[in-house]
């Protein structure tokens, strides 16, 4: 026998065998849900608890007219197989999982998809009433608790107002830039310190005449002293050497000039007389 039938067989005992072993529990997320009208699908949650491992459990739910259940999701996160949701002659649809040994404990949440079928209803309540919780044996003989359970979620549908939220405009945020600490302002008060001084000493220059003042002061400087260089005395000893040298020159050529005119008379009166 595989292990799909082996499921497949507690799933059909839990109809037909109810001894009470290890009773489960079940709870409603929400007892009270308000829809917002004109939504057609809308889910509800339920979760499954029990301490003591287990091979299978099935629920059972009950449904108003304008209702169905068309999706169950099981939070589990082994592997496992399911079945349902089916319906039953009396209107209850039954949905559970279930697996061939004694390996689910702890708690499981399970979301079942519902579908509004009647756009006219206001109200419906919607009641989790069967909570069957199947076990193996030693001999792999299928042992079951069956629960009558009630528990109701009221279920309103109603034109919501959605109330908008004031928008606050929040003022721009200014930028804080982080002061230095008083160790740092010291050291540049002490540079900044001798600034004044400087600042004055060249603010001294103002009080000073006009430029072109001192552009006169200055001409009239070198005028004074191109007059003083004129007057300084001339070299009378060096232009006496000169004229003497010069007159001595002279007086040479002078000499030698009138012996060659000498000569040439006498050569001139001699031949005359011949």
């Amino acid at each position: 026998m595989t292990k799909k039938q082996v499921g497949i067989g507690i799933m059909s005992a839990l109809i037909v065998y109810t001894p009470v072993l290890y009773a489960g529990e079940i709870s409603l997320s929400k007892s009270q849900l308000t829809i917002q009208e004109g939504v057609q699908v809308f889910d509800i949650q339920l979760s499954i608890s029990e301490d003591e491992v287990y091979a299978g459990a099935e629920v059972g739910i009950d449904l108003p007219k304008g209702l169905s259940l068309t999706r169950v999701t099981y939070g589990i996160d082994e592997e496992y197989m399911n079945v349902g949701p089916v319906q039953n002659s009396a209107g209850t649809y039954y949905f559970g999982y279930f697996d061939g040994e004694n390996k689910f404990s702890g708690d499981y949440t399970i979301t079942l998809g519902l579908e509004k079928t009647d756009a006219t209803i206001k109200e419906a309540t919607i009641n989790v009433s069967a909570l069957n919780i199947t076990r193996l044996d030693a001999d792999q003989n299928v042992q079951t608790n069956r629960q009558v359970v009630n528990k109701p979620v009221q279920v309103s549908f109603e034109q919501i107002e959605v109330v908008a939220e004031p928008i606050i405009v929040e003022p721009p945020i200014e930028q804080v830039v982080d002061k230095p600490t008083t160790p740092t302002k010291q050291p540049q008060k002490e540079a900044v310190a001798p600034a004044p001084s400087v600042v004055e000493k060249e603010e001294v220059p103002e009080e000073v005449e006009p430029i072109e003042d001192t552009e006169k002061i200055v001409i009239e400087t070198v005028v004074e002293k191109e007059v003083v260089e004129v007057e300084a005395p001339l070299p009378y000893g060096k232009i006496a050497l000169i004229a003497f040298i010069i007159a001595l020159f002279s007086f040479i050529i002078g000499r030698f000039s009138k012996k060659d005119k000498t000569f040439v008379k006498k050569e001139n009166t001699y031949d005359q007389e011949l």
